[in-house]
This record gives C-alpha cells, structure tokens and sequence, in this order.
C-alpha cells in the first residue's frame, strides 16, 4: 500500500480483507476471493482509459515487487461490480452468523499496518476470540469486527480487554484510536492514552466555550477530568 502511494498513485479505493473475512464471504459467495489467501487488497482506480491503464501497470508492478501471490484485474464493469458486491457482502455475513458484533475503528500510519494487523492477530488467539479485519488501507483506517454473546459474561469480558489491548496497540504505533466512527462513549478512557491530560483540558475548555451549561452531549468525546464525574 505504501509503495503504491510512493508511485504518486491515489486509488479511488485499497481496501483490506484478512483471510477470516474471505472466508465467510466466500461461504455466502463462493469462489469471490482465493481461498487461501492470508489477506486480500481490492483495489480501484479511475480516470480516462488511458490514465486508468497506466495505473493498473504500475500498481501491477508494485504488487508483483512485494511478492503478490496472485494478481486479477476486472477486464469488464461487469467484473468490477462483483468484486465490490462480494466486500460489501462481508459484514452482512458476519452479522447473519451473529446476533452481535463489536466493530472497532483504530487508524495506524499506512506503513504499520503490517504490524497492526499481527498485533490483532496475537490478541485475537491471546483472548480467544476470532477477529474479522477489513481495512480502508489507503488512510490506515482498519476494522477489527468481533461476533459476540452478550448473554456470555466471561466473553464480554474477554471483549472488552480485547477492545483496550487492540487501542493501546494502535498508539503505540502512531495511530488513532478513531478513523472514521468517533469516540463517543465506549472510546473515552483511550483519549488518554492518546492525548495528554493538558491536551484534553484545551478540549474541555473549547466545549465550555460553546456549551457553558454542558447540555449538549455531556459525558462523551471528551473524558472528565481524574476525580470528577
């Protein structure tokens, strides 16, 4: 992913599936992505045909440099709308094979994704709970998706030290601990393990600033001060 940028390429879309994620998304549409693929990169550019051809060269250079095992290119608009049916078929297979799901949102720089990936891998087997990773790998915006029963107290419990571990990890490798869903509530005690407590107090007080009375939205995004609430 990182290589392809360096080329001064900016797909319309690098989207990541690990292999957990092609699984289930081939048991509802068979044959979608190789089998035995640890990960997948589905990939779009645009522009004129001829800009659209030289892209797909290079990128196909690129991926063929970082020992790609298998390269497929869509010849038609046809083929093109199957590949993305079958990705945005993936959560819905999730969530037909559970009532719940826990979806995370963690961002790491695009160069760590790599180790970000393996980190939710060890955590995965550490806390034996499978992981499902889609990644919007083009900001580093990744995914982990964990099904759940919420009727299950010893799970639950596994998922949230699972969740932590997995925001921690994303820090310390540079990341955010929200790409795209915010922090709302469930994320408030990782804002400080990303920002310090000086930071959040430059927070709180732009939110005074526009909210004296506290009424809009009270106890989210922004944690209380340690000892107060």
């Amino acid at each position: 992913v990182s290589a392809i940028v360096a080329e001064r390429i900016v797909p319309a879309a690098l989207e990541l599936m690990d292999h957990n994620t092609v699984e289930v998304i081939n048991a509802g549409r068979p044959g979608s992505f190789p089998e035995d693929a640890d990960a997948v990169l589905l990939i779009e550019v645009d522009g004129d045909a001829g800009e659209i051809d030289s892209q797909a060269r290079r990128i196909q250079q690129v991926l063929s440099a970082h020992h790609a095992l298998d390269i497929q290119v869509a010849a038609t608009a046809e083929e093109r709308d199957q590949l993305w049916e079958a990705r945005r078929a993936g959560y819905g297979a999730l969530a037909r094979s559970s009532a719940s799901l826990s979806a995370m949102d963690v961002t790491v720089p695009r160069d760590r994704l790599v180790e970000m990936l393996g980190e939710v891998l060890r955590l995965s087997h550490e806390h034996q709970l499978k992981v499902f990773v889609t990644a919007h790998a083009g900001d580093g915006n990744m995914h982990p998706t964990v099904p759940f029963d919420p009727a299950d107290a010893d799970q639950v419990r596994r998922l949230h030290r699972l969740t932590e571990d997995i925001t921690r990890a994303c820090v310390a490798l540079g990341g955010s601990i929200s790409g795209e869903h915010g922090i709302g509530i469930e994320k408030l005690s990782g804002m400080s393990l990303q920002f310090s407590e000086e930071v959040l107090e430059l927070m709180r007080s732009a939110k005074k600033a526009f909210d004296p009375a506290d009424v809009l939205n009270p106890g989210k995004n922004i944690p209380a001060p340690v000892g107060k609430w």
